[in-house]
């Protein structure tokens, strides 16, 4: 198994996380957590997919597990299943900010902007120094044509983190269009 392991076998590679995921402590969803994630990071996200399946094998309660497969199930395109486990962890959850922020943009992707903007509000309730949430909530406003309250959402991102680009490009873009016009 190690030899397989260190060739790159990504065969092997699952069945030794899923081993490690099963012989875990009880309540070590943080470690499976951060497993995923480095994963991720790597560049292996089916290494990733099925750390997190393993883990929610063992905790199927978990909002934290359900939050990450939700993340990246949705990453890779399956919204609805994304948006189900994301809905599960906002619901056992509720008053950790960054399942909302996720669900709002998975909503975001699946066109439901009501959805996305409810949940992105609940993410400035909680948190209202949030960048991310401030450039989707404007994304949102963008989408549905309330163009004003989009470059407020930008400039309260900009003044939480000058270094928000995509932002910055928002503002930029729109100056130019206005600049453009007069």
């Amino acid at each position: 198994m190690l030899r397989a392991i260190l060739v790159g076998s990504t065969a092997a590679t699952v069945m030794l996380v899923i081993a490690a995921v099963f012989f875990c402590d009880q309540g070590d969803v943080a470690a499976i957590d951060r497993e995923a994630r480095k994963q991720y990071d790597l560049g292996k996200p089916e290494e990733a997919l099925a750390t997190l399946e393993a883990g929610l094998k063992r905790f199927p309660d978990s909002p934290k597990l359900n939050y990450g497969l939700g993340t990246l199930l949705a990453a890779r395109g399956n919204l609805k299943e994304g948006q189900r486990r994301l809905e599960y962890a906002v619901s056992v959850s509720p008053e950790t900010p960054e399942y909302h922020k996720e669900l709002g943009i998975c909503y975001l992707q699946a066109d439901r902007p009501t959805d996305a903007e409810r949940e992105l509000k609940t993410v400035l309730k909680l948190n209202d120094k949030w960048p991310e949430a401030h450039f989707y909530l404007g994304l949102v406003y963008e989408r549905q044509g309330k163009s004003d309250l989009a470059m407020e959402e930008y400039v309260k991102e900009v003044n939480v983190n000058s270094c928000c680009t995509f932002a910055w490009a928002k503002i930029f873009e729109a100056d130019k269009s206005r600049t453009e016009k007069e």
